[in-house]
């Protein structure tokens, strides 16, 4: 089965390296779950500062994959939904 696109939302105050560091821990964990047999990928960022939501795109093969990257990386997402692309 061909991995999904998958958005993750979650919110990050606007403060200096913030979104960096977001984006380090999620291809961080991304990367270990792959050399853990669990393919994933972490694709881009959006992130929108006055609203002060930021949406992650990953490549997996289901959501739980895609709450446990989080898990792994420390951020907590209010959501993930399937998207297309």
């Amino acid at each position: 089965m061909p991995r999904q696109t998958f958005l993750a939302e979650l919110y990050l105050p606007p403060s200096d390296g913030a979104l960096e560091r977001t984006i380090d821990r999620a291809r961080g964990a991304a990367t270990e779950a792959t050399i853990n047999q669990t393919p994933a990928r972490f694709v881009d960022a959006i992130f929108a500062p006055g609203d002060e939501i930021c949406f992650l795109v990953f490549e997996a093969d289901s959501v739980e994959v895609v709450l446990r990257l989080g898990l792994s990386a420390g951020l907590s997402f209010a959501r993930v939904v399937e998207a297309i692309r």
